[in-house]
Order: structure tokens, then sequence, then C-alpha cells
């Protein structure tokens, strides 16, 4: 499998675009509930880098399996798993957002949001598959 720089997807630069989206997003949504700076900032800034996380990681499936792109081109392949992370990250963003409408305080949801966000990422990286383990076009999928 070759992989040609000039033809592979700017999956890190599509990812960064989407991930700053949803950040401002879901930080005007949380400015607009609740008019508190800090709060909406903290929830965009969690939800900016899940989806500048997860985005690519969810493109490069279909970049790999095409022969576009190498696994190990990705970014951070094998250090931290970026679809765990940006997942768990990104959900947590809803999470913080539903949890400040129980909480008053602003500090508590956010706290509940990284909680959560540091529990899924453990459940998550043993269940999505790694960058490595997505399969090459060559490889034939036999469904049985």
């Amino acid at each position: 499998m070759e992989s040609n720089d000039d033809s592979a997807p700017p999956l890190p630069l599509i990812g960064t675009a989407i991930g700053a989206g949803e950040g401002i997003a879901l930080g005007a949504v949380a400015f607009v509930l609740f008019e508190n700076p800090a709060f909406a900032a903290g929830l965009g800034i969690v939800s900016a880098a899940g989806g500048a996380l997860f985005v690519p990681y969810i493109l490069s499936f279909g970049a790999i399996q095409e022969g576009d792109i190498d696994p190990g081109a990705l970014p951070a392949a094998g250090t931290v798993h970026s679809g765990a992370l940006g997942a768990a990250l990104s959900s947590a963003a809803i999470i913080g957002l539903a949890a400040r409408f129980v909480v008053e305080s602003s500090a508590v949801p956010l706290a509940i949001a990284l909680g959560y966000a540091a529990l899924a990422f453990l459940v998550l990286r043993f269940v999505l598959p790694d960058a490595d383990g997505i399969p090459d076009s060559d490889a034939e999928l036999s469904v049985q």
C-alpha cells in the first residue's frame, strides 16, 4: 500500500474545522441558556477537542480501506486512541450541558463532564478499533 502525500485527504485539517464549529455551536448554546461565559467556554473547548479528534478517526476508515493513507500516517497513531478520546470528549460536553440544568454551579457540571469523559474513554478504547486494526483494501472480509 503506497501513500501519495499530494492526494492524501487533509484529515487533521477537516477535523479541526469541524471540531471548531462544534465547539462554537455548543458553547453558544450554553451561553444563551445559562449566560455564563466561563461555563460556555469550558464546554466549547471540550466539544471542539472531541470533534477534532473523532472526525479524522471516522474519516480515516474509508481512506485506509481505499489505500489512500497508511494507518501509521494518522495523527497520534499508536499513542492515544484518538477515536475513543474524541467520542468521550464530544459526548462529555453534552453530559456537562445536561448536568448544568440540574446543578446551579458551573464547576460541578464541568467536573461531571470530565469524569464521564475519563470513564467513557476507558470503555471506548477497548470497544472501538485502533487505526492499525482497520482492514486494508487488499484484505478480504468474510461474514459468517
